[in-house]
C-alpha cells in the first residue's frame, strides 16, 4: 500500500541497504592474528585483546544484539504507526483489522532490510548469518515493535488531537512493563520480599500486558502473546464504541 510508502522508497531503501552490506562483507576481513583477538576491517587492525576484551566474539555478540534490539522496533513502529493510525481513524473497524496487519507487514520489510548490514556483520565476525541468540533478539525486537504499534493505535483513540504523545506513552509503558516483568519475577519469593500475592500476579498481568521488557536474549515467551497482543488490540475496539462528537478529535 502506497500509504506505507511508496514503491520508490522501498526500493531506494533496500538498495541503500544493499551497498551497506557490500561494504561490510567487503572490507570486514573479522578476527585475526597469533591470538584470534585482532579485529580486522579495511586495512586496519584493532587489537582487542589489549584493551582488556577476554572474548571479542561475545562482545561483537553482545553488541549486535543491542543494535538490532534498539532499531527493529524502531523501525517497525515509525515505518508503520501513521499510516496504520490514518486508517484506523479512517475507517475504522477495518481499519482495526487491516492496519496493524499492514503496519507489520511493512514494519517487518523496513527492519529486516535496515539490519542486513548487521547480519553480514554477523557472517564476518561470528561465522554464520543468522547466529541463534542474535536471531532471538531480532524476533524479540520484531514482537516489541509489533506490541508499541498496537499500543500507540490504542492511545491515538484517546488523544485524538494528537498522533506524536501516543508514541511517547506506548515507550513509558514500555518501561513500565519492564518494572512489571521483574517484580513479577524476582518479588514473588516469600522467603525474601513480604509482598501481597495478589499484588505479584498484578504485576505478572501487567507485565505480560504491557510492551515487553524482557532480555532480549531471553526465549519467546508463546504463551503470554494472546495478552501481550491481543490486549492493545481488544482495547482498541473498545475505545471504537465511544462515540465521538463532530468537530472534535482528528480523524483520518
Amino acid at each position: 500500500m502506497e500509504k506505507f510508502g511508496s514503491s520508490k522508497l522501498r526500493i531506494v531503501w533496500a538498495c541503500v541497504a544493499i551497498l551497506l552490506t557490500g561494504l561490510v562483507l567487503g572490507g570486514i576481513q573479522g578476527f585475526g592474528g597469533p591470538d584470534g583477538t585482532e579485529f580486522r576491517a579495511f586495512g586496519a587492525s584493532v587489537p582487542l585483546g589489549a584493551m582488556n576484551i577476554v572474548d571479542p566474539k561475545d562482545a561483537i555478540r553482545g553488541a549486535l544484539i543491542s543494535a538490532i534490539y534498539a532499531v527493529v522496533p524502531l523501525a517497525v513502529l515509525l515505518g508503520s504507526y501513521l499510516p496504520a493510525a490514518e486508517m484506523l481513524h479512517g475507517e475504522r473497524w477495518k481499519g482495526l483489522l487491516l492496519g496493524p496487519l499492514f503496519g507489520l507487514v511493512h514494519g517487518l520489510y523496513y527492519s529486516q532490510v535496515l539490519i542486513l548490514p548487521l547480519w553480514a556483520l554477523a557472517f564476518r565476525t561470528l561465522g554464520s548469518f543468522l547466529p541463534g541468540t542474535v536471531a532471538l533478539a531480532d524476533l524479540n525486537a520484531l514482537l516489541l515493535g509489533f506490541q508499541l504499534l498496537l499500543w500507540s493505535l490504542a492511545l491515538s483513540l484517546l488523544l485524538r488531537s494528537s498522533r506524536g504523545l501516543p508514541l511517547l506513552l506506548a515507550f513509558g509503558l514500555k518501561a513500565l512493563g519492564g518494572v512489571m516483568s521483574w517484580g513479577g519475577e524476582f518479588l514473588g519469593n516469600p522467603d525474601l520480599f513480604a509482598i501481597p500475592p495478589f499484588l505479584v500476579r498484578t504485576m505478572v498481568f501487567l507485565g505480560h500486558l504491557f510492551p515487553t521488557g524482557q532480555v532480549p536474549s531471553d526465549p519467546l515467551a508463546w504463551t503470554a502473546l494472546p495478552l501481550s497482543v491481543g490486549g492493545p488490540w481488544v482495547l482498541a475496539g473498545l475505545l471504537l464504541l465511544i462515540p465521538v462528537k463532530a468537530g472534535k478529535g482528528r480523524r483520518g
